[in-house]
């Protein structure tokens, strides 16, 4: 672990069936942080895998037995994170891969303000534009899970992720209650991070634009968790409330005009707005 007289730093990094491209990733910054917890939401966990990720060295591999989603694998890797005594997490997805400056352009931000809880990379889609890094701490409403530096005592204030939704809307949720609680959300403008999301897609006509191509039971989770988050902060955040009537109405649009299995996505969004509108949470009935 780290020596004494500096914050300690863990990683959590949530798994699911990963294969041995997680390994170069996690090897990205594991000599950025002082341990990291490799939280397995696999159903039958990969023996072979988790020797190799053993053998990388200061990784403790944490298997739930089932896919418990991906607040209840970060919730685990930041409770282990405290016990070790650390008091900072560094929250990765098994896709994506760090800078070597990473963790320390991130605490630097950090480090100007006891207020701020959670310090965000500017992420970069592969196999899209590089997008234009300025160098600066500034503030922001929410940010993208992979890649996150998060204040621990801060996680612990306000009860840690969202649980109940499972998958999806688990960073946009945190962070607007961290806002709520009065902490501050930034974005490290010159720190980048290479993330993949989903199987993308480029299209230029009749409308130019980018599509992820999200399974159908991928496209429930996103539109029940946005509808609970939305309407949760709708008072205080109207705009981002806005924000995600707009990217919803787009999202059809997309799946009607390029993806695939337009039926069955556009069933499932459907199944979503039913399921928040009688309350249900967790993982999607019957799934």
């Amino acid at each position: 672990m780290a020596a004494s007289g500096r914050q300690q730093t863990a990683a959590v990094v949530v798994l699911y069936r990963p294969d041995s491209s997680v390994l170069d990733n996690v090897a990205s910054y594991l000599e950025q942080v002082d341990r990291v917890y490799a939280v397995d939401n696999s159903e039958e966990p990969d023996a072979g895998f988790e020797a190799r990720l053993h053998s990388l060295g200061k990784v403790t591999h944490l298997a739930l037995g089932a896919n418990l989603g991906i607040a209840r694998a970060l919730n685990e890797g930041a409770r282990a994170a405290l016990a070790e005594g650390c008091s900072r997490l560094l929250t990765m997805d098994q896709d994506s891969t760090a800078t070597p400056m990473l963790v320390q352009e991130l605490a630097a931000c950090m480090d100007t303000d006891p207020r701020i809880a959670l310090v965000s990379p500017v992420h970069h889609q592969v196999g899209m534009f590089i997008p234009k890094c300025e160098p600066g701490c500034r503030d922001v409403l929410t940010a993208m899970t992979s890649g996150n530096l998060v204040r621990l005592q801060a996680w612990q204030a306000v009860g840690g992720f969202m649980e109940e939704l499972f998958i999806d809307s688990v960073d946009h949720e945190f962070c607007l209650r961290l806002h709520r609680a009065g902490f501050r959300v930034v974005e490290s403008g010159g720190t980048l991070l290479q993330h993949r999301l989903g199987k993308m897609r480029r299209h230029r006509f009749p409308w130019p634009c980018w599509t992820f191509n999200h399974s159908a039971l991928r496209r429930y989770y996103i539109v029940r968790n946005r509808l609970v988050v939305g309407t949760r902060y709708r008072s205080a955040y109207p705009h981002y409330w806005r924000m995600l009537l707009v990217y919803m109405a787009k999202d059809v649009a997309k799946i009607l005009l390029y993806e695939e299995e337009k039926v069955q996505k556009i069933t499932m969004m459907l199944r979503g707005v039913r399921d928040f509108m009688r309350g249900v949470l967790g993982p999607c009935p019957g799934a």
